[in-house]
């Protein structure tokens, strides 16, 4: 009678459970040293091995209507998983299991809240800057730069519609130098300018390819970076795979994000072969030296980082080969053209290597498996387990991408003296002296 009421008690919530668990064991131990010699006499080990057993049984199905989280059967219990009930280190074990999980979704669903409302909430701090299309809305200091790439890396700018650019195109021809706008009109025109920035080349002038955007890096490569760190390590054809797959959005991103005009379609499809050449080579070789020697299992998870570091220069510097050689376009500070400069190129392109191809990957494949090695000590169920480490990727990559890209700032300011020699010695068209020229890096 006892056992029923305790056991219907302890469905209902998880403290109960544990209280339950907690004067079973106290009945447990009164009967082992309060019983008359007779009676333990009496009780023979099969016996006493059968009622202990049965006891345990009673453990399990309490925990198994109360925690579905970590569901616990009588095979489980025998084998080699951090939980095992009825000992003083299963219920830290369940606790910090319980304290994980919790901790990695708080922190992945904050990270991706905090970041889709951090414009809002800085948005009533001060008044709105004073629109020029040649300005940024936030400054150009390193936290202006961080929230102007959280806002070209938002997902939603996916759904804007060829009228609604049409408009912000027509909102934009409308602004006119010299004149007072009011904090409603300049933000209006900060918003058009983002909706335009995230769909139209800043060279070409031409509509780029939706899933290249930057506004798709996130729903593009999550899935990506999903398969490197969970699937790719289980086997060779697994890593090759997702190498393949990493590298073709990574040529397809450097394509949509070039900072020239024009690009050899030869050229590319040699930084497309030779990218995944490198990034498949590294993987399978490290795969195979980290199965070699069991110390160093865990460093499998940081693979795919190694190889995407290698591949992605590869992939940059041949995927914009022709920026690097024949040179980029470049403009004064009032925005009229200079020439061509493949200094400047060279220039944007090994900024574009040091973030996208070092530092940017570093959030979405190097943080992920130090927090994904830290869960799986603690959470057995494979099921929660994978949902926690998707979580965990596309919190990563969401909060703290902007803070890579915006390491350098898309519009490089160069010393004429660090160009070509034809680019110094230049004047404006009020005939002072240039002594800042800019260009397009790329993104």
């Amino acid at each position: 009678m006892m056992m029923k009421q305790l056991r219907s008690s302890c469905s209902a919530d998880h403290p109960l459970a544990r209280r339950a668990q907690l004067r079973l064991r106290l009945l447990l131990q009164r009967r082992t040293v309060c019983a008359s010699p007779n009676k333990t006499a009496s009780l023979s080990p099969v016996l006493a091995a059968s009622q202990q057993g049965r006891i345990t049984s009673v453990f399990l199905n309490m925990t198994r209507d109360f925690s579905a989280t970590a569901t616990v059967s009588s095979s489980t219990a025998s084998s080699a998983v951090p939980f095992h009930l009825g000992t003083s280190q299963s219920s830290s074990s369940l606790n910090a299991a319980h304290y994980a999980l919790g901790g990695a979704a708080l922190a992945a669903g904050l990270a991706v809240v905090t970041a889709m409302l951090s414009d809002a909430i800085h948005a009533d701090e001060a008044p709105v800057r004073p629109y020029h299309p040649e300005g940024e809305r936030y400054g150009d200091d390193y936290s202006g730069r961080v929230r102007a790439m959280r806002e070209v890396i938002d997902p939603r700018l996916l759904l804007t519609s060829e009228a609604e650019l049409r408009a912000a195109l027509s909102l934009l021809a409308g602004w006119k130098p010299g004149r007072n706008y009011s904090d409603a009109e300049n933000d209006a025109f900060w918003q058009a300018k983002q909706l335009v920035k995230s769909m139209v080349h800043p060279v070409t002038q031409e509509v780029m390819f939706l899933p290249g955007r930057m506004s798709a890096f996130v729903p593009v490569n999550a899935p990506t970076a999903m398969g490197m760190l969970l699937h790719g390590p289980t086997g060779p054809a697994a890593a090759a795979f997702w190498q393949f797959m990493n590298q073709t959005g990574n040529a397809m991103t450097n394509y949509v994000n070039r900072s020239g005009a024009t690009v050899d379609t030869s050229a590319l499809f040699m930084s497309f072969a030779s990218a995944c050449t490198v990034s498949v080579t590294v993987a399978l070789g490290m795969g195979r030296l980290v199965a070699r020697n069991p110390a160093l299992k865990n460093l499998g998870l940081f693979v795919p980082y190694v190889s995407v570091c290698m591949a992605s220069m590869a992939n940059l510097f041949l995927t914009r080969f022709e920026e690097w050689t024949n040179g980029v376009p470049v403009y004064d500070q009032d925005g009229q053209q200079l020439g061509v400069s493949a200094k400047a190129g060279f220039e944007g392109v090994w900024q574009t290597v040091t973030t996208r191809g070092w530092v940017t990957p570093l959030p979405i494949l190097v943080l992920p498996p130090v927090l994904i090695m830290a869960v799986r000590r603690v959470v057995a169920n494979k099921t929660v387990l994978l949902a926690t480490e998707i979580s965990m990727i596309i919190g990563c990559m969401y909060y703290f991408l902007p803070f890579t890209l915006a390491l350098q700032p898309q519009r490089m300011t160069l010393k004429p003296e660090d160009l070509e020699e034809r680019f110094q010695g230049l004047k404006t068209k009020s005939g002072e002296p240039i002594t800042q020229i800019f260009a397009n890096k790329g993104l």
